[in-house]
């Protein structure tokens, strides 16, 4: 049977502890939790097995939900001598595991995993984080921990073996798709640690992120026409992973207008000044809201463009809607909506 950690903990105090933060969600729900297991060993990105005694509990990191009693009694000894073989020795001290499946994207990374080592933080570890795998297309991982302070010491990438750990802190998994809205004191937290060191200085940007040297498709057909049409407003064209993280960002906090594809680029209007202008175009066959947290939480003014063609080739290209976009920003950069935005950059500037 299915239950939710937090239950199973309140209900199991001796399986470990359950510590809920305050003062980081919205008044209508609950705070999140951070949960500590002890003697708890890894078994690939996902999933975790605590066993006190000759007990396992099969736990699922991505949704936070445990099946107790997953396996127990004397039979089930071997089962949990195999893990602690493979894991050798146990590992002293506190861990957080930021791994996944999904860790190796900028968004699910940004908008989920260092939220999770937010809600860790404010629970008080101080240990080691499990990352993923260390390859040249996720460097933003040791990029981002840099910008937090994370000292390199404490950064274990996984091998995809069995980890038998002292302690584990386990905190609820919030998705960046809904339920972030639910908690702007993590989502605050996280953007004010990443942007503490950008470059702010400078006129404020347009920016136009291009998926040209994307491999997995979305890319903007008829970007020439598109660009033309941008350069008349000011736009520059960026290609964002061809920039160290840190002047992403810097970018981004000077943006007071974005424009691209769907995709992980997109992920950069969590820096960019509140009540900015972000317009986002999607092929006809994969809307994919995520950016709306972000949005609501900074006020940006977004709008969503879908393909003006739909061929299911499996690559998701986009057909720009060059005159819809055209028009759009006729209307939100003229004289009043500009000046709003650009007192809102000095505004988010100026505070932090």
């Amino acid at each position: 049977m299915q239950t939710g950690l937090d239950s199973f903990l309140e209900c199991r105090p001796d399986q470990g502890k359950l510590v809920r933060l305050k003062g980081v969600s919205a008044p209508d729900t609950g705070p999140p939790w951070v949960a500590v297991l002890r003697q708890a060993c890894l078994i690939g990105p996902l999933t975790v097995y605590a066993a006190p005694g000759s007990r396992l509990h099969a736990l699922n990191l991505e949704d936070g939900t445990v099946i107790a009693d997953f396996a127990s009694g004397p039979k089930f000894a071997p089962a949990w001598d195999s893990f602690r073989q493979e894991a050798v020795s146990v590992r002293r001290g506190s861990y957080l595991a930021l791994h996944n499946y999904r860790s190796y994207n900028f968004w699910h990374w940004t908008m989920e995993s260092l939220i999770k080592l937010m809600e860790a933080e404010m629970a008080g570890f101080t240990g080691k984080l499990i990352v993923p795998a260390s390859l040249p297309q996720n460097r933003f991982v040791a990029e981002s921990l840099d910008l937090l302070g994370i000292a390199p010491e404490r950064i274990l990438p996984y091998d995809g073996k069995a980890w038998w750990v002292e302690e584990l802190f386990v905190p609820r998994p919030i998705d960046g798709y809904s339920r972030l809205r639910w908690y702007p004191g993590l989502f605050f937290r996280l953007r004010r640690r990443l942007l503490a060191g950008a470059d702010v200085s400078g006129p404020p940007l347009r920016l136009y992120i291009s998926r040209s040297r994307a491999d997995e498709g979305r890319r903007i057909i008829n970007e020439d026409e598109l660009v033309g049409m941008l350069e008349n407003f000011g736009f520059q064209t960026v290609i964002m992973e061809n920039l160290p993280l840190h002047g992403q960002i810097s970018l981004a906090a000077r943006a007071g207008c974005l424009i691209g594809p769907h995709g992980a680029g997109m992920t950069h209007s969590f820096f960019m000044p509140r009540a900015s202008l972000v317009l986002e175009l999607f092929p006809q066959q994969y809307v994919n809201p995520c950016i709306l947290p972000v949005a609501d939480l900074l006020g940006h003014r977004y709008f969503m463009y879908p393909s003006a063609n739909f061929k299911d080739d499996g690559k998701n290209d986009i057909e720009a809607l060059v005159y819809a976009v055209e028009l759009t920003l006729r209307r939100e950069l003229s004289g009043a909506r500009l000046r709003r935005a650009d007192f809102s950059g000095r505004f988010c500037r100026a505070v932090g």
